[in-house]
């Protein structure tokens, strides 16, 4: 196993893959196939409760510090207040259960720049991700392969602002130029045999999708990106639904690539 680099090092490692003439990849940060963490965080170096996050004002883990308990002890896909110091995280640790995700979220309602986390791990800065000093809410969800534990049982939820689509065959996105699914469409299929450990280059989508709609498998997570080393603003997508336009998210005409994310079962990490 290969453990993160220090994610300093991602623009460099954007500049020589551009010079080899490739799309560069994240850090490996996967173990028997499960992913770990997201790409850009690096394993805990400090003691952390299990099933909490700890938001730092500063870079480093420094500054005031907010901590969020018991994560799922909270309602599912609820977007909750972040404490008396909204806007002010800049670093985070963080140790989640098994299969569980949780969003932060730029604006009260939800919409605007979001920052997804999932295992365990942390990162001295979020503003390669364009989300220095924006949280304001948070929300946990559950996205499978933790069936029959505790937290399956109410966090099954699509992700927010989602709403449910039918007639799409299982591990398939499907993007569109336009908004309520119209315009050219580009698919993705089969996502969960694409490598985990690659930044896929959207295609004919690039800077053109506005609506998509996806079937992914339990337990897998997709993310869409801003720019083509998986940096800038991103949308995380998980389970069955549509979206109708991605412009409450900053990114309409903007996505660039895709990387999907199996994040396991019980005791896989």
């Amino acid at each position: 196993m290969k453990w993160m680099k220090p994610h300093a090092l991602l623009f460099t490692a954007f500049i020589f893959a551009l010079a080899a003439g490739c799309a560069p990849k994240p850090d490996e940060t996967t173990f028997r196939g499960v992913s770990l963490r997201p790409p850009g965080a690096s394993e805990v170096d400090a003691a952390i409760p299990a099933n909490s996050i700890y938001m730092f004002e500063n870079r480093d883990f420094k500054g005031k510090v907010t901590r969020i308990e018991n994560v799922t002890s909270q309602p599912a896909g609820l977007t909750e207040r972040v404490g008396a110091r909204a806007d002010d995280m800049t670093s985070l640790r963080w140790d989640l259960p098994t299969g569980v995700v949780a969003v932060f979220y730029e604006n009260a309602d939800g919409t605007g720049n979001q920052f997804t986390i999932w295992g365990r791990g942390q990162m001295n800065s979020v503003s390669l991700w364009s989300f220095n000093d924006k949280v304001s809410r948070w929300a946990w969800y559950d996205v499978g392969r933790s069936s029959g534990s505790s937290v399956a049982q109410g966090g099954r939820i699509p992700p927010h602002g989602a709403r449910p689509t039918t007639g799409l065959p299982e591990d398939t996105i499907e993007l569109y130029s336009d908004r309520d699914l119209k315009g050219m469409l580009t698919t993705i299929s089969p996502v969960s045999k694409q490598s985990q450990t690659e930044y896929h280059a959207i295609g004919t989508a690039n800077d053109q999708m506005t609506s998509m709609r996806w079937n992914l498998p339990d337990g897998v997570v997709v993310i869409l990106y801003d720019n083509i080393d998986g940096t800038g603003r991103h949308v995380s997508i998980w389970g069955k639904g549509e979206i109708a336009t991605v412009t409450p998210w900053a990114l309409n005409d903007k996505a660039s690539s895709w990387a999907s994310y199996r994040l396991g079962e019980p005791g896989s990490r």
